[in-house]
C-alpha cells in the first residue's frame, strides 16, 4: 500500500498501525553484530520499512481523537506530500471546509507545507509559529 492509503486508512480508522520501535532496536542490534555486507544491505532495507511503519504509528498516535486538527510532529519529511493530500481527501468526504495543520516550530516539515499549500492555491493562516489554520 502507499503512504498515501495508509495515512487515509488511519484517518478512516481502517488502519492502526503496529508500535515497532522494539524491532528497530533490534535491526540496530543486528547491524551491529554483523560483518557481511550482503546482510546488512537486507538489515537496512528492513530498517527504512520500520522507520516507515514507524511514521503511521506516530501520525495514528498523534492524530487518533481529531477530525480537524492533524499534527504532523515525528513524521518522515519525504511524506508530508501524500498525508497532506490524505488529510485534504478526508476532509472533503467529510465535509471538513477549515482544518489545522500542527507542525511544529521547525524548519523542515512547517517549510514543506507551506510549500505544497501554495501549489495548490490553498487559503492558510499561520495561526502561531507551529501551527496552520487552511480553510477549503
Amino acid at each position: 500500500m502507499t503512504v498515501y492509503s495508509n495515512i487515509y486508512n488511519i484517518l478512516v480508522g481502517e488502519y492502526i498501525p503496529e508500535d515497532v520501535k522494539n524491532n528497530i532496536y533490534n535491526v540496530n542490534l543486528r547491524m551491529n553484530n554483523c560483518n557481511n555486507s550482503i546482510t546488512i544491505i537486507d538489515l537496512l532495507k528492513e530498517k527504512n520499512e520500520l522507520f516507515e511503519k514507524k511514521c503511521y504509528y506516530n501520525f495514528w498516535l498523534n492524530n487518533k481523537n481529531t477530525t480537524n486538527k492533524f499534527d504532523l510532529h515525528n513524521i518522515q519529511s519525504s511524506f508530508v506530500n501524500d498525508i497532506l493530500d490524505a488529510i485534504y481527501d478526508y476532509c472533503i468526504y467529510n465535509e471538513i471546509r477549515q482544518y489545522f495543520i500542527i507542525t511544529g516550530k521547525g524548519t523542515i516539515i512547517k517549510p514543506k507545507v507551506i510549500k505544497y499549500l501554495k501549489e495548490y492555491n490553498m487559503k492558510y493562516d499561520l495561526e502561531n509559529s507551529g501551527l496552520i489554520y487552511i480553510k477549503i
